[in-house]
């Protein structure tokens, strides 16, 4: 189950943020901003597992659509919801 859906740019600053759980927070992302969207990393692993967070990202061009799920969710279905 995805707890959040965001929209991120090239910095890792969060364009459009919608939760559907209330169980995630701020420092969660840019716990992810840190790790991932800093380093560059976002085209090598589309799945990170980061403190107990599972965040299943793809880019497009300078924005990167991120779904966090703090559950152990099916990420194929997730990867196929964001490439829709």
């Amino acid at each position: 189950m995805i707890s959040s859906l965001l929209l991120l740019n090239s910095r890792g600053n969060i364009i459009l943020n919608r939760d559907y759980l209330e169980d995630d927070g701020r420092e969660d992302v840019q716990i992810f901003s840190r790790q991932v969207v800093a380093t560059k990393e976002t085209d090598e692993c589309p799945i990170q597992n980061i403190q107990h967070n599972n965040f299943i990202h793809i880019s497009k061009g300078d924005v990167i659509l991120v779904a966090i799920s703090k559950v152990n969710a099916n990420c194929l279905l997730i990867l196929n919801t964001l490439y829709a």
